[in-house]
This record gives C-alpha cells, sequence and structure tokens, in this order.
C-alpha cells in the first residue's frame, strides 16, 4: 500500500472518488507530465474536471517544504484555469495544515473567486470535498442511481 501523504496515493484514490462519481477520466499520466494530474468529463451534467495533486512531505524538511507544496499546487492549477464550463481543484493529503490552510478566511475568498474546490484524501480512503461557496468538507460520496 502506498504511504497515505504521498501523491501517488492521492492521485490514485482521487481518480477512485471521480469515477465512481460518474466522471469519465483521461489515461493517468506519468508524475513527471505536464498538465493536470487528473483530467475528466462528466458525460450526464457535460463539464469538465482538472485536479491537480499534491502529496504531504516527509523527513527533515517537513515544515518548511508543506508551505512550498501547497504554494506550487495553488500556482498549479492557476496555470490551468483555461475552461469556462469546467471545475478545477486541488487534492491533498487530509492533514491537519492543509486543512488549517484551506479554511482560512483569505483561501475562503480565493474559493469563491476563482470557483476552486478542495478535496482531502483521508488516510482510510475516505475523500472530503469543500465546494467554491462552501464552509466545510463535506464527505464525497458517488450518486445514488
Amino acid at each position: 500500500m502506498k504511504n497515505w501523504l504521498s501523491e501517488p496515493y492521492v492521485v490514485e484514490l482521487m481518480r477512485n472518488a471521480l469515477q465512481s462519481y460518474g466522471y469519465k477520466l483521461h489515461a493517468e499520466r506519468p508524475m513527471t507530465a505536464h498538465g493536470a494530474d487528473i483530467v475528466g468529463r462528466h458525460p450526464r451534467d457535460r463539464h469538465d474536471i482538472f485536479v491537480e495533486c499534491k502529496g504531504y512531505p516527509t523527513g527533515e524538511s517537513e515544515g518548511a517544504q508543506r508551505d512550498n507544496y501547497f504554494l506550487a499546487v495553488l500556482g498549479q492549477i492557476l496555470l490551468r484555469m483555461r475552461q469556462e464550463n469546467a471545475y478545477y481543484a486541488i487534492a491533498l493529503p487530509d492533514h491537519p495544515f492543509y486543512t488549517k490552510r484551506i479554511l482560512r478566511a483569505e483561501m475562503r475568498r480565493a474559493r469563491r473567486w476563482l470557483g476552486l474546490w478542495f478535496f482531502l484524501v483521508g488516510r482510510g480512503g475516505v475523500v472530503r470535498r469543500l465546494t467554491a461557496s462552501g464552509t466545510a468538507f463535506q464527505p464525497y460520496f458517488p450518486h445514488q442511481a
């Protein structure tokens, strides 16, 4: 099993969650490829989704690197915002540092202005979503048929 804080784990669980929600995803890309980590289209709702994923740093440089990881993923998703009928999202491990950063007042305003979603992927595979106008993370369950 992959380390739950790692980017590959976040990508894998986000792909599973989005497919369960009905998204048809583009083929998985190498971690070094340019472009969004996850790209998909919802056939019924007819919108695209672009998701940038990032892990959480481990080891001696954790304190300094976690800010860099967060700012880097924000910059990456901003560079992808080219399409109007689309959702743009960031997926991160469900770590207290990320949760606090995302819920800060300035991020709340930025989420609304940009229409940006956040997903948190937990150690046990639970995925939670915060929509652009949301005030709290909610469990992300597939549509019930």
